[in-house]
């Protein structure tokens, strides 16, 4: 069965599984500036492919997103690891998203960076951390073996990024207790329309904050 058709124009027609087209050519249709690039140009929405994927609203993205979780929360099959969790996309190599397909790794990145975004509050800090961590090894993050390609991943965190800016503000008070320290760093929340994550990457947010190769 036919799940979508994307736009290759210096190939021939051709039908490949999906493992095929994640492994094998690394293709994707939603960061036009990232590599392996193709349009989606037709999606087969008959019920008989609804299993195909795991179906989802960029609000039920938002809220996993939202719980505040520790670091290592985020390592695989943790409780932030979003592409395996039962809440998320459950092992699934696709997830379908208000009648559009992603890869569910794609996906997965979003919630890592909203979360980071809350604990270092800056864009260029959570690129950074995506970078480092992309590999999504401990060893490969100590022999500085990091994931500076021009790949989904590193679009995928800085989407995320963008939101959680737009999404969250902070402000300091005084500590009146006089104690250490002697400001508390307030969190406040914006009322911001999940939706927005279904935006790709603009070439003026890349050439900002896309500290990878591209």
């Amino acid at each position: 069965m036919i799940l979508f058709v994307l736009r290759a124009p210096e190939e021939d027609f051709k039908f490949v599984t999906v493992r095929t087209l994640n492994y094998k050519y690394q293709y994707q249709w939603f960061e036009p500036l990232a590599d392996n690039y193709r349009e989606l140009v037709y999606i087969n929405n008959k019920d008989y492919n609804q299993d195909a994927y795991k179906h989802f609203t960029w609000k039920q993205i938002d809220e996993f997103a939202s719980v505040d979780r520790s670091p290592m929360d985020f390592r695989t099959e943790k409780s932030g690891d979003w592409k395996q969790s039962k809440e998320g996309g459950s092992g699934f190599f696709l997830v379908m998203i208000e009648g559009e397909p992603y890869w569910a790794d794609a996906v997965g990145q979003i919630p890592f960076a909203v979360d980071t975004y809350r604990l270092l509050q800056s864009v260029p800090g959570v690129v950074k951390v995506g970078i480092e961590w992309g590999p999504g090894e401990v060893m490969a993050r100590i022999k500085g073996d990091f994931d500076k390609t021009n790949k989904y991943d590193n679009y995928f965190v800085l989407r995320g990024a963008l939101y959680a800016q737009k999404k969250y503000s902070y402000s300091t008070i005084p500590n009146s207790s006089g104690t250490y320290p002697a400001v508390r760093v307030v969190e406040s929340v914006n009322k911001v329309s999940p939706n927005e994550l279904a935006t790709p990457i603009a070439a003026s947010e890349a050439t900002k904050y896309a500290s990878w190769n591209r």
